[in-house]
């Protein structure tokens, strides 16, 4: 048995062809730290957000809620789709606003992330918990017979450095040598915790690192 915390595993959401999705942009607690929950930001409820799981040829309906104090927009990182079904194109919705989009998919299978992208505040934004996978399927991908079941052997790892204040709070430093080089955080979080422990079926394993 090795000590540390359970790594936690999105809520995987099928988003079918001609269906919609809402995805609201909240405020949140989370504990990075074991028996440290502290103030953050994510989608549904939770830190980042669910995997949104899209299969190639259908045209999927997503809707971007703010209930954030602080504009927001959203951007599929990886997804094919023209600029003007990129949220990303939008200023930023102001705290109660939506926008919807209809996205055509067309691209071979992939593991993809979504996540804020107002000008200005984009890294922030993900330092604080706006961001979330984003999976496209095809036939050639189904017929490989990769590991499928999710969270058992076919497990996401979204991996983030950051720094933690004694609470427990992830720490933004924004000193010229963070904004000239970039962030470096002391403490590596996986799916939003540290010290992160899976069990592994005795067989083969796909691992989704983002």
């Amino acid at each position: 048995t090795f000590a540390g915390t359970a790594l936690p595993i999105p809520r995987l959401v099928d988003v079918a062809d001609g269906t919609g999705f809402e995805l609201v942009a909240r405020s949140t607690v989370h504990a990075f730290v074991a028996g440290k929950p502290v103030d953050a930001l994510g989608y549904d409820g939770t830190y980042m957000g669910p995997a949104l799981r899209l299969k190639r040829g259908t045209r999927p309906k997503i809707r971007l809620t703010n209930a954030l104090a602080r504009p927001t927009n959203i951007h599929w990182h990886g997804l094919l789709v023209p600029s003007d079904r990129d949220a990303a194109t939008h200023p930023g919705l102001k705290t109660g606003e939506s926008f919807e989009t209809t996205l055509v998919v067309d691209q071979p299978a992939a593991t993809l992330w979504y996540h804020a992208h107002v000008h200005g505040s984009t890294a922030r934004d993900v330092h604080d918990g706006l961001a979330g996978l984003m999976i496209v399927e095809d036939e050639a991908d189904a017929g490989l017979g990769l590991p499928s079941t999710w969270g058992v052997d076919d497990i996401p790892l979204v991996l983030q450095d950051r720094t933690f204040a004694p609470s427990g709070r992830p720490v933004y430093d924004l000193s010229p040598a963070v904004i000239e080089h970039g962030f470096r955080g002391r403490d590596m979080v996986v799916n939003g915790v540290t010290e992160a422990v899976c069990r592994v079926p005795q067989r083969l394993v796909r691992l989704r690192l983002l």
